[in-house]
């Protein structure tokens, strides 16, 4: 019993020293790893307007397709959206933006898991061709044989579309 008792004395003690050293190194790391968070991002919108001045404005989304709304000054809005495609544990996550008069300015997919070969057309310049060359009153058309991924994109856009109106209205 007395050997018992001092092996969870010690497991305890190591416990309890392990969570401190690992909080002590969370809040170390955690600023970093939030400044290079919204470096990234800043990245991803300069690449889609460059030298764009951007603020992040409220929003209402009912579809859940629609993260983060930025307005541009003077040019238009991007809109940051995520959507499930057919690889159903990890986010297609995008930017697309709009002008003022609601054409297609920018697309960038930011992050995907999907197929390569199928779903990662959602990447590739015919797709990329296909989402530039509408505005918000026309669709997207779906890529055959990445439906889903497709999908998943469409939604996402017809959902930054119908934001995109909220906000213009509000302006």
């Amino acid at each position: 019993m007395n050997k018992t008792l001092k092996l969870v004395i010690f497991l305890s003690l190591i416990s309890a020293l392990s969570g401190t050293a690992l909080s002590y190194v969370n809040s170390l790391t955690e600023p970093v790893i939030e400044q290079n968070a919204i470096t990234k991002e800043n990245n991803n919108l300069q690449a889609i307007v460059p030298n764009g001045t951007f603020e992040s404005i409220d929003f209402t989304d009912d579809s859940g397709y629609v993260e983060t709304v930025y307005k541009v000054e003077n040019t238009g809005y991007i809109f940051k959206c995520s959507g499930l495609g057919f690889n159903t544990s990890s986010p297609i996550t995008f930017l697309i933006a709009f002008d003022n008069d609601g054409n297609t300015i920018g697309y960038q997919v930011i992050d995907q898991q999907e197929t390569n070969g199928f779903g990662s057309k959602i990447e590739e310049e015919p797709f990329i061709e296909n989402v530039m060359s509408k505005t918000v009153d026309q669709e997207i058309d779906l890529i055959t044989g990445a439906t889903f991924s497709s999908t998943a994109v469409k939604n996402g856009i017809d959902a930054a579309k119908v934001v995109f109106a909220q906000v213009k209205d509000g302006e």
